[in-house]
């Protein structure tokens, strides 16, 4: 078997055993699946509704990157892209299948639409890395009552790193040229420029309407999360939902199981009990978080799967 089968099949590992470590530990099986048939399914039903609207907002993000280059791209591959994306993005660890939405995107070339993928990805990342800081500065603060002594210091850096980042964000130009120059000498780099080529026509009025679609989209997720946890018995929302953003984007650095199962409800089970909400609920609420993002979505992207331009052998690449 190649590198890369066997990189899957020890993430499918990990997810697996994580999985069965944490169901250990909340509880046991009959304890889950009776938390489950108590659950408040009037809070699963919102959670469903923001699936969809937060599905819409990728989807619009997505498009408008899109039309950036390629004005006569239609609606309906926007979507269908989007939905292919879900699929492959749920057999790969943090989600970087969704890299591939360019194979469903015929006469395109797959290179520069792999690197607009990067872009909207990378916005995403932006967008947690803010609020997750936010998070884990209130839980450095109230939950584990640290000294002002650690509470500078990461205040200092956090703010040091804010400020270089929004130095790029508002210049997007400069990133731009930096890679041009850079490709232009290197030959490597050379034969990938249309991945940077992504960030040709990205501006500052393009970051403020893709930088405001990815936080939206991560506020959605959010709010599921919450909706999911109140599902199975009242918690107090503020520290909660600080714990919820904490646990996301502790998520995010740590990409080495497929759809990062196990690893988000891992990050759910700590965060959310310094907090004084159950293992238990924490648990099932992220397995529902993922099921509803992410499960449910893939399973429908998998109709478009033959659709993909690599089992067609006339399209170009």
């Amino acid at each position: 078997m190649s590198r890369k089968t066997w990189q899957t099949i020890f993430r499918i590992f990990v997810a697996l055993l994580a999985l069965g470590i944490l169901s250990l530990h909340v509880g046991k099986v009959d304890e889950i699946v009776e938390a489950f048939t108590s659950i408040n399914f009037y809070f699963v039903i919102f959670a469903i509704i923001l699936m969809v609207l937060n599905i819409y907002v990728q989807y619009k993000k997505w498009l408008y990157i899109l039309q950036l280059y390629y004005p006569d791209v239609s609606k309906k591959q926007a979507f269908g892209s989007i939905l292919v994306g879900f699929t492959l993005g749920l057999i790969t660890p943090g989600r970087l299948g969704e890299l591939g939405r360019g194979l469903f995107l015929q006469n395109l070339n797959k290179l520069h639409v792999t690197g607009l993928t990067f872009l909207d990805k990378s916005f995403n990342n932006l967008a947690i890395f803010f609020a997750g800081c936010l998070a884990f500065y209130y839980m450095l603060k109230y939950p584990y009552n640290l000294s002002i002594y650690v509470l500078v210091p990461y205040s200092v850096i956090v703010l040091m790193v804010w400020i270089l980042l929004f130095q790029l964000l508002t210049n997007p130009e400069k990133i731009y040229l930096f890679f041009k120059i850079r490709s232009e000498k290197s030959a490597r780099l050379n034969k990938i420029k249309e991945f940077f080529e992504s960030l040709e026509k990205i501006h500052t009025k393009q970051v403020g309407v893709i930088f405001s679609y990815s936080v939206l989209f991560y506020f959605i997720i959010f709010l599921q999360f919450l909706f999911l946890i109140e599902a199975f018995t009242d918690y107090s929302i503020f520290p909660t939902f600080a714990a919820i953003v904490a646990a996301m984007f502790s998520k995010t650095l740590l990409p080495i199981s497929i759809g990062d199962l196990g690893i988000r409800e891992g990050a759910a089970i700590y965060f959310l009990n310094q907090v004084n909400v159950l293992k238990l609920h924490a648990f099932n609420a992220a397995l529902l978080l993922f099921s509803i993002n992410i499960l449910l979505p893939s399973i429908v992207g998998v109709f478009l799967i033959p659709r993909l331009s690599i089992f067609n052998n006339n399209n170009s690449s």
